[in-house]
């Protein structure tokens, strides 16, 4: 399988020597090639290989080794193996070598009127793989584009695992990949409605849409990618007609508040995503544009520590209220497992959460106690205090939140 390629491993090695990570807990990718497929030029496989590139590198925790710093050290007859190197044995094999966690590569083509794009993401110790595919009918390369970001949230996903998991000072069997935190619904926008929408964007994919006839001060905007806009959080902001508006916005990841806000002033659009304030422009609503319900369901509830930094998550469905669907959360920065929650007792003073792995207590202090074994006492942190980092550097959550500061932030 890998005959021919052992000049490519020997180079890789050095590569993987001269790009040491500088940050601990930095996931390492390595960023192949997109192969092109029927009706693709190598031009546009090369864009989209670029635009891969960017997005994964975006991903917060995340290192990435391009294709460009791989053919700074490879010959003409190494580089060609490492766009041949295609399944997931192969590229586990190289991944190792390249000293990465994974490589993530793909194929894109076109047939007919549709393209069809794919991305494969392999482990390079296990050489487990995740794929996530689209088709785009009757679509543009635009919109290849546009649905890169979420398909690498996709494909990054952790796998299902059920080894046990030691983290700092505890052994956990994590119960498998997460139950998704988001949902695609539409949002019955009525069509007179949509038609006179104003919408705007930044240029790159991003899409904000807002109905200028409305009088709320609340009423709310869509934003996304992809042809896809989600509805957006409103917790403030004022209007004064269709002159002037600010709009804050639901955004975990941002310091304060009004970090997250979309508005209109003299004329011009902008958008607030952190220190970041972009100028947006005028762009059309394809009629094909779906408007669809907040994309994001869930909340942090509890938060809890042991003294190694190891960090207990507890997060419950927004809808409906009172909802007893919540979801734990065990790990490091850049590392969770999920355990799911099997029984939940609610009281004034104190929560308690029990799972096949043990039994986490949060009140005015906190407490794990593995099944079998001795109560570690914990530290009750505020989840105000820590919500930009669980949904930002911890990589605690795998999917986009629906937020026009994805891939901003």
């Amino acid at each position: 399988m890998l005959r021919g390629m052992r000049p490519l491993l020997s180079f890789a090695v050095a590569l993987a020597t001269s790009l040491a990570p500088s940050a601990a807990h930095a996931r390492k990718l390595g960023a192949l090639p997109l192969a092109a497929g029927a009706n693709v030029d190598a031009k546009t496989a090369i864009a989209l290989s670029e635009a891969l590139a960017g997005e994964l590198a975006r991903v917060p925790g995340c290192e990435v080794i391009t294709q460009a710093q791989m053919k700074a050290l490879l010959d003409l007859e190494a580089q060609k193996q490492l766009v041949g190197c295609a399944d997931d044995t192969c590229m586990a094999q190289l991944g190792a070598a390249l000293g990465v966690d994974e490589l993530v590569g793909g194929t894109v083509a076109k047939v007919g009127t549709s393209w069809l794009i794919g991305l494969r993401r392999v482990d390079a110790k296990t050489a487990g793989s995740r794929l996530a595919d689209r088709r785009f009918k009757g679509g543009g390369l635009d919109d290849v584009l546009d649905a890169l970001p979420s398909m690498v949230a996709e494909v990054l996903q952790a796998a299902p695992s059920a080894q046990p998991l030691a983290i700092g000072s505890l052994a956990l069997t994590p119960s498998g990949p997460a139950p998704a935190s988001s949902r695609e619904l539409d949002a019955g926008v009525d069509a007179k409605v949509k038609k006179r929408m104003i919408a705007v964007g930044d240029g790159k994919g991003l899409v904000i849409a807002y109905d200028p006839a409305s009088e709320d001060s609340f009423a709310p905007f869509y934003a996304g990618r992809g042809g896809a806009l989600y509805q957006q959080r409103i917790s403030g902001g004022g209007r004064e007609g269709e002159v002037s508006f600010d709009m804050v916005f639901w955004e975990p990841r941002v310091a304060e508040r009004w970090q997250a806000s979309f508005g209109k002033k003299g004329g011009k659009h902008w958008l607030q995503c952190g220190e970041k304030k972009l100028e947006l422009s005028p762009t059309s609503l394809e009629k094909a544009t779906r408007l669809l319900q907040v994309r994001w369901q869930r909340r942090l509830a509890h938060l809890a520590r042991t003294d190694d930094g190891v960090y207990f998550v507890v997060d419950v469905a927004r809808e409906p209220e009172g909802s007893r669907d919540f979801h734990l959360y065990v790990g490091k920065p850049g590392a969770f497992a999920f355990l799911k929650v099997d029984e939940v007792m609610l009281e004034r003073d104190e929560s308690v959460f029990t799972t096949a792995q043990g039994r986490l207590n949060v009140g005015y202090g906190a407490a794990w106690t593995p099944k079998g074994g001795a109560s570690l006492p914990l530290k009750a942190l505020p989840v105000e205090d820590h919500a930009a980092e669980a949904y930002g550097p911890w990589r605690l959550y795998a999917e986009p939140l629906g937020t026009p500061c994805d891939g901003l932030l």
